[in-house]
């Protein structure tokens, strides 16, 4: 899975677990919040699913204390 898809996939759980907390707000009485989500709609933009003109670069490079000198103290 590309991780542009990965992230679209936590973005739509993120409005679904929001909705579910309003539900459970209304059904106890209490106030439901997440006031300016009802008046200003979010919009999620998609990007391109790879770099337009640069090399993707893992995470794992820049962890790895062998490939990185550490700073003398």
């Amino acid at each position: 899975m590309l991780t542009l898809d990965s992230c679209l996939k936590n973005v739509i759980a993120l409005f679904h677990v929001l909705e579910k907390e309003k539900l459970w707000r209304r059904q106890r009485g209490q106030l439901e919040g997440f006031t300016t989500m009802e008046s200003f709609k979010p919009i999620v933009a998609v990007g391109a699913s790879h770099p337009l003109e640069e090399e993707i670069l893992m995470a794992d490079y820049f962890r790895n204390s062998e490939r990185i000198p550490r700073s003398p103290r």
